[in-house]
C-alpha cells in the first residue's frame, strides 16, 4: 500500500504504519495522531499533517521523512523526530509544548521553535546536524538538552538556570 485516503477515518490506533512502506496519506480536517503512527516508515518523504489536533509519541521516530507541514496549534508528546536522518528543518512556532527527547539522534540542522515554552529534557541530545540554535523564548530549559550534540552557537534566554548534564559532551 502507497497511498491512503484516510477522511472517512475518525480514530486510529497507535502504529499504524509502522514500517510500512506508505508514500501519501490524506488525512480528515481534525484528528489525533496516535503513538509511533509513521514509525520508521522508510517512503514516506512530505506529509501534511496540518489537521492534527494533538500529536503522540514518537509519531515519526526513525522515519525517512524530509517535510512536515505541522499544524497551526498541536502539543508534542516527545520523541516526535527522533532518530529521523533526513529531516533538515522545522518550524515548531504553532507548538503549545515541546516533548522529550523530540530530536534525540535526529539531522536536524534548522528549527523555529515557538515564542514561549519549556525545553524539555533532550530535546537535542546527539543532534549532530545542528550547528546554532536560538532558545532565547524558553522558559525553562531541561537536563541533558544539548548533551553529546555538535552545537556550536546557542542563543539563550537573558536569565536561566544551566541544567544538569545540558552540554555534556
Amino acid at each position: 500500500l502507497k497511498s491512503i485516503d484516510l477522511t472517512n477515518v475518525t480514530s486510529f490506533d497507535d502504529g499504524a504504519f509502522i514500517n510500512s512502506g506508505i508514500e501519501s496519506v490524506i488525512f480528515a480536517k481534525k484528528y489525533d495522531l496516535p503513538d509511533d503512527f509513521f514509525k520508521d516508515t522508510k517512503s514516506l518523504v512530505s506529509i501534511d499533517i496540518s489537521g492534527a489536533k494533538t500529536i503522540g509519541k514518537g509519531v515519526f521516530y526513525g522515519s525517512h521523512v524530509e517535510f512536515v507541514k505541522m499544524p497551526t496549534s498541536y502539543a508534542l508528546e516527545g520523541y516526535t523526530f527522533a532518530k529521523t536522518n533526513n529531516l533538515a528543518s522545522i518550524d515548531l512556532s504553532g507548538a503549545t509544548r515541546l516533548g522529550e527527547g523530540d530530536f534525540i539522534e535526529s539531522s536536524i540542522e534548522k528549527v523555529v521553535l515557538p515564542k514561549n515554552y519549556n525545553l524539555p529534557d533532550y530535546y537535542f541530545m546527539k543532534t549532530r546536524a545542528l550547528k546554532s540554535v536560538d532558545i532565547s523564548n524558553a522558559n525553562d530549559i531541561g537536563a541533558g538538552v544539548f548533551a553529546f550534540s555538535n552545537i556550536e552557537n546557542i542563543v539563550f534566554p537573558k536569565q536561566f538556570k544551566l541544567s544538569e548534564g545540558m552540554l555534556q559532551y
